[in-house]
This record gives structure tokens, C-alpha cells and sequence, in this order.
């Protein structure tokens, strides 16, 4: 049986580039990491065999690089992953917690009665659909046709 081999030198590239900047070797990502400096050479050169995430989040980890974009760069993930958020707020997923809610006092400041409107049109283009009953009212564009 030949084991399934998917390129990672794109996440090995980054990790180099990360390390350099910090100052460190790979054997001292390697240690940091606690991962054996076979494996990160073996993301250079293809000889790693089927990647396994549990290095690839280690050394994320470590360099503070997004464990998704890690393990998408190692080729390990290739569909898209919904993002975590508990309060499932996706302006928060594009600009995080502070520049969501700086968005929305913005918006609202701003364009007044309107505010609601174009909140909810930018939630859904990012999407989430707009809540339903006391939520943002709708134009006569955004009724559905009859």
C-alpha cells in the first residue's frame, strides 16, 4: 500500500520565514515545538509520508501562526472549515470582537435610522442571514417577488 504524500513545502516556507524572524534555528523551532527536526525537513523535502496535524498545530502553535492556515498551507485541509465563533457573528469573524463592535457604533453614529439596514445587508453578504421579526426592516428590493 503507498502512502497518500501531499506537499507542505508552502507550510515549511512559512515556518522557516516565522523562525528567522524570531531569531531561531529550526532544530530551535524543532525544541520549542517539541517536535523531531526529521519532521520539519521532511515538510521541505516531501519525505514526511501522510502528514500528520499534530506537528503541523504544534509548530502553529508555537510561531502563533493560525493552526488553519498552517494546516491548509501543509495541504492537510482543503475544503473550507466554517470559523469558530460562539456568538456567530460574522463581521466579528472578517475584523475580530473590537472592530465589530467599532463597525457597528460607526454605522450606527453615521447613518442613523439606516443603521440597522445596512448592518443586516453586510452580516448576510458575509453570511448570516438577517434575524427574523423585530430585526432589520427590509427594503421593497429585498421582498421576495410574488
Amino acid at each position: 500500500m503507498t502512502e497518500q504524500r501531499t506537499s507542505a513545502r508552502p507550510w515549511y516556507d512559512l515556518a522557516v520565514h516565522e523562525a528567522a524572524v524570531r531569531g531561531w534555528s529550526l532544530s530551535e523551532l524543532a525544541r520549542r515545538a517539541k517536535v523531531g527536526r526529521p519532521t520539519i525537513y521532511g515538510w521541505r523535502d516531501g519525505t514526511e509520508g501522510k502528514l500528520q496535524p499534530g506537528p503541523v498545530n504544534a509548530v502553529a502553535d508555537v510561531l502563533q501562526v493560525p493552526r488553519e492556515r498552517a494546516l491548509r498551507l501543509a495541504g492537510i485541509i482543503t475544503a473550507a472549515v466554517p470559523q469558530e465563533n460562539p456568538k456567530d457573528d460574522p463581521i466579528a469573524d472578517v475584523v475580530g470582537e473590537d472592530g465589530a463592535e467599532d463597525f457597528r457604533q460607526r454605522v450606527r453614529a453615521r447613518r442613523g435610522r439606516d443603521a440597522e439596514r445596512i448592518i443586516a445587508q453586510v452580516e448576510a453578504a458575509l453570511g448570516r442571514e438577517p434575524p427574523q421579526g423585530g430585526g432589520a426592516q427590509r427594503g421593497p428590493s429585498a421582498r421576495p417577488a410574488q
